[in-house]
């Protein structure tokens, strides 16, 4: 019998899910791989802001501390001029113009005397920031205060903040004119009570005490007027505070969506390996998808979140 010539038949022609291949887990993988890095970062930029946030409220006690203390200061300057004023006798003394108020504590001290239900404007003219401002004053609850702190431009805080500090160090300069002649009418009163003699010397000594109650009732405006602006300072100083943290959340929140996306890859990959060895479309397909949904939700998160 003649032989038959062996003819081969050609192999059919790969599906597109077989042409991927080995590609599909690598692939995805891959995605997943970067997903986990994103998350790993975002949430080292929450560690990050929320201890910024923790210096900045460590900023603001040191604030609410100084206005602590000045106005203790100026309640006890207060009292020693009600003393020094009963024991001259409530002389008549001619103390010159007093210093005026600064305008921007007036303002201040109106805004924070200010009631929810007539509030008064702070000082200041953008909008994000009076926002925070008087959700902090009006003692929101911590979720609606965070919420308006997102809105906040960082760069218009310091802005106002640095303008603050130098406003609240300016302050004491509004006083020194009146301090300077104060402290020139206690070095006449004393010049005059070292030269008296005979029944002279006891108006020299009231003279003498009620120049240096003069002294102190400066103080007492003084220290009232810094008070009231370190707690100026110690209000942006805890918007700063407010928005550390809601960035720190939304960092935090980003992280989570990244590692939710990172585990869409991985279970893409999953599938997809079982597809290559399987040699399943049905399988590669599937995880095809996963890594589609992946790379869709983390693209959602990267822009949105």
């Amino acid at each position: 019998m003649p032989d038959t010539p062996d003819v081969t038949s050609p192999a059919p022609p790969k599906s597109f899910f077989e042409k991927l291949g080995a590609a599909v887990p690598v692939a995805i993988a891959a995605i997943a791989t970067t997903f986990a890095g994103m998350s790993t970062t975002a949430l080292s930029q929450s560690m990050y802001w929320r201890s910024t946030a923790a210096q900045d409220q460590s900023k603001t006690n040191d604030q609410w501390t100084f206005a602590g203390f000045k106005r203790s200061r100026s309640y006890e300057a207060e009292k020693t001029v009600a003393e020094l004023d009963a024991i001259a006798g409530y002389p008549k003394v001619e103390k010159g113009e007093e210093a005026k108020e600064p305008e921007q504590v007036r303002k201040v001290k109106a805004w924070m005397g200010s009631g929810e239900a007539k509030p008064v404007a702070p000082p200041i003219a953008n909008e994000n920031i009076t926002a925070v401002l008087q959700a902090i004053h009006h003692r929101k609850p911590e979720a609606v205060v965070l919420t308006l702190a997102r809105a906040v431009d960082r760069d218009e805080l310091e802005k106002l903040l640095n303008a603050a500090f130098a406003e609240s160090l300016a302050t004491e300069d509004a006083w020194q004119a009146e301090s300077d002649r104060a402290r020139a009418r206690i070095e006449t009163a004393r010049k005059a009570l070292t030269a008296a003699t005979g029944p002279a010397r006891a108006d020299a000594v009231a003279a003498l005490t009620a120049a240096r109650a003069g002294q102190y009732d400066i103080d007492r405006r003084r220290y009232r007027a810094e008070s009231t602006m370190n707690q100026w300072v110690g209000f942006l100083t805890e918007v700063r505070v407010k928005t550390s943290t809601a960035t720190s959340d939304r960092f935090r929140k980003r992280s989570e969506n990244f590692f939710i996306a990172m585990l869409l890859g991985q279970v893409g990959a999953v599938v997809a390996s079982l597809a290559l060895s399987r040699k399943s479309g049905g399988l590669t397909a599937t995880a095809v998808l996963l890594g589609t949904g992946a790379v869709g939700y983390g693209g959602y998160v990267f822009l949105l979140l």
